[in-house]
């Protein structure tokens, strides 16, 4: 097991929670793949000085079985995750109530001994794994945490129906008259990557909405996760005219990350085309869920938003930040 060059307070240590379980902090054994902002490439690409990450395992077999990490944001403050989508706990394989239990409670018992005097968890939408969730809310909501923030998440059963059978009538129209005039879609290459950034960048500061990752970033993310990130284009007459960035979240999420189009495309809106070439690749490569993410902003809808992700045939699913302020031990 290797550890971070974090501070003291931050190095590998093993507890004995019973005669089953034993929590790991800052050990980074194997494990089965997670969701991605779980992981522990994820966390050591964005963990400060004061950065914890714990692992569940069977003391028998040494297998982990869950993970979640806190990085401080402030003085006292942590949060799961200090960035990326959502944090929370993350499972190998469905947990008991008792045993997500276990885990929360050593965890924030272990945060307290650090003097967190806040705890933040940004929950996973709750369609991506129900159980987890409504699991995962009971032990904290009676721990204590309280709904800090509620987003509305987008996302979609990918099922053998095309997409284009569950966009709404307009939408189907944009798509057929993309395929009339010879657009095409494809998984773009890396040499390609930097124009697909900029035509979303330059989409998003179009409609009030800069993007929150600089190219760098992007780059940053794609260095370590390799095919993880995926991006896609649109094209009319050899010109890229649309772009997604997406995430391999896990083994059953798709995330799209950013997408956009260039300006003079609002006849076409090729954005409708790019989500069913997503929709064609979930479905081939066994992906259960395409996300879109949120469509609002601190709780508050953004209704254009809203009512292009449900005509494109994404629903709503609830996304909870909790928090917790732990007592002063001083």
């Amino acid at each position: 097991m290797s550890t971070l060059p974090l501070s003291s307070q931050n190095t590998e240590r093993r507890i004995e929670l019973d005669e089953k379980y034993a929590l790991l902090v800052n050990a980074f054994a194997p494990a089965a793949p997670m969701h991605i902002f779980n992981s522990i490439e994820f966390f050591r690409l964005h963990a400060g000085q004061d950065a914890h990450y714990f692992q569940l395992i069977e003391r028998k077999s040494s297998a982990v079985i869950a993970c979640m990490h806190f990085t401080a944001t402030g003085e006292g403050y942590y949060r799961s995750p200090a960035r990326g989508t959502f944090g929370g706990i993350s499972t190998v394989s469905a947990l008991s109530l008792e045993q997500i239990e276990l885990f929360a409670c050593a965890v924030e018992n272990e945060m307290a001994q650090m003097q967190a005097s806040r705890l933040q968890i940004v929950m996973p939408p709750a369609s991506h794994n129900p159980s987890l969730f409504a699991n995962c809310f009971n032990v904290f909501y009676r721990r204590g945490f309280g709904i800090f923030g509620q987003e509305i998440n987008y996302d979609i059963d990918v099922s053998a129906v095309p997409l284009s059978e569950r966009m709404d009538y307009g939408n189907r129209k944009r798509l057929n008259k993309c395929v009339r005039e010879g657009f095409t879609t494809s998984h773009l290459e890396a040499s390609r990557y930097e124009q697909a950034y900029r035509i979303i960048a330059d989409n998003r500061l179009r409609k009030g909405y800069p993007v929150t990752m600089d190219f760098p970033s992007i780059m940053s993310m794609v260095d370590t996760f390799g095919e993880r990130m995926r991006f896609f284009g649109a094209w009319r007459n050899q010109e890229l005219v649309a772009a997604a960035i997406c995430i391999a979240v896990s083994e059953k999420v798709m995330s799209v990350f950013y997408w956009g189009d260039r300006e003079g495309m609002q006849d076409y809106s090729p954005v409708v085309l790019l989500a069913s070439a997503i929709y064609e690749h979930c479905q081939s490569g066994g992906i259960a869920i395409l996300d879109t993410g949120i469509a609002t902003e601190a709780g508050a809808p953004n209704y254009g938003l809203i009512r292009f992700k449900r005509s494109l045939g994404f629903r709503e699913s609830l996304k909870l930040i909790l928090t917790k302020d732990l007592p002063d031990r001083a």
